[in-house]
């Protein structure tokens, strides 16, 4: 393994992007229940072939995109399809690593959402289980690359088997009644709804990549908002930087909005693990973003920059409204209010349920969210109740 000097400069992070030549297949193992013990497939449908898959993406949109099965909304379809969810599904793609990554002392596969339990290997090392769909899955994949091709393989076991065995894991299972379902992070309405069909699926539904870093990176970092009023915004940068080792380190926070660009700086001590940071600082005068209606839609970009030794090792945008939001409970004739105040004023509520724009997320583009959200706003709602299943 490369070991880097005391005299070599540290690289900044890279951030690789795995979203090209990813293969897909039903997974077929003779000692699976599912392999034996699901619907029959179609004859002749070859879904044991490894054949051309998108990342992001899930099996049912891979499946139509192949032409193995037939339009999953149209008449009938639905029932002819559930096969599906009863099959194991598997995907591969190749890690190409030359000399210039292997020198790297980290270098971290990172999943941003994996649908449905999940295995990941790289050259036939399980590298990570996955069991939740709402979360990142990162792991260290240094050790287990070559120089040249590397495989990566994500098998996904049948969703429907994977819940059975998790809930019978649970002793209280037969007394509660809770469904199998229940007991797995999944999307609810892959199960079927009074809005949606039944398609539990499986997939890698948002992005994957390659985090090649040496002594420190970013790995979280969020605006909090205390106290916002129209004479000054007083935030608080809550950020987490993992360091290789103990290290000193240069924080810089920039705002932008129009032409001010104001700075806050910090030099702190990291020691080695996650290292937890607050940078409070002001906006004086702030613009402030209302809900529509009410005001504009102001916005700023706060950009952070860690140096070390006057080098960039990382950095990270966010873009976010100034406002005060506070849920105003105060004892009425009737119990208690419920309201929303958005910068000191009272809002009237008016809006609608939003619910998942398909049963395949991963298909849903920016202008489908735009186009619905424009509908929205033209029919003078102000409020939208994004629905959790």
């Amino acid at each position: 393994m490369h070991a880097m000097g005391a005299a070599e400069a540290a690289k900044p992070v890279s951030r690789i992007a795995v979203t090209t030549g990813w293969e897909f297949r039903q997974h077929l193992d003779p000692n699976s229940t599912a392999a034996n013990g699901a619907p029959s497939l179609p004859e002749g449908a070859g879904f044991a072939v490894w054949r051309p898959a998108e990342v992001p993406g899930m099996v049912g949109t891979d499946l139509l995109r192949n032409r193995l099965i037939p339009d999953p909304f149209y008449r009938e379809n639905e029932a002819s399809l559930q096969w599906m969810e009863n099959a194991d599904w598997e995907y591969r793609a190749t890690l190409q690593a030359g000399s210039e990554m292997l020198s790297r002392r980290h270098i971290e596969l990172v999943f941003d959402g994996l649908d449905g339990y999940a295995e990941v290997f790289v050259n036939r090392h399980k590298l990570i289980t996955a069991d939740n769909a709402f979360r990142q899955w990162r792991a260290e994949a240094r050790p287990w690359l070559k120089s040249g091709a590397n495989e990566l393989l994500v098998v996904f076991p049948s969703p429907i088997r994977q819940a059975r065995i998790v809930a019978a894991g649970d002793p209280s299972h037969p007394q509660g009644g809770a469904e199998d379902k229940t007991y797995i992070r999944k999307p609810a309405y892959e199960y079927g709804w009074d809005w949606g069909p039944r398609f539990v699926n499986s997939g890698i539904w948002r992005a994957v990549r390659l985090e090649l870093w040496d002594d420190l990176r970013i790995s979280d970092f969020h605006i909090s908002q205390p106290d916002v009023s129209a004479a000054v915004a007083h935030l608080v940068a809550e950020i987490e930087i993992e360091a290789a080792s103990g290290q000193a380190a240069r924080i810089a926070l920039e705002s932008e909005h129009g032409s001010r660009k104001p700075e806050q700086a910090l030099s702190v001590s990291l020691h080695p693990g996650v290292n937890t940071l607050r940078l409070p600082f002001a906006v004086a005068a702030p613009d402030l973003w209302y809900p529509a209606g009410y005001g504009a839609q102001a916005m700023y970009t706060f950009r952070l920059v860690v140096n070390q030794n006057n080098q960039t090792e990382d950095e990270a945008l966010r873009r976010t409204g100034l406002r005060s939001v506070v849920l105003r409970r105060e004892a009425d004739t009737w119990g208690r209010s419920f309201e929303f105040v958005m910068n000191g004023i009272p809002m009237f509520a008016k809006g609608a349920d939003v619910i998942p724009f398909d049963s395949f997320p991963a298909r849903v583009t920016e202008a489908d969210y735009r186009r619905v959200l424009q509908s929205a706003r033209d029919a003078n709602m102000n409020m939208i109740r994004h629905w959790g299943g």
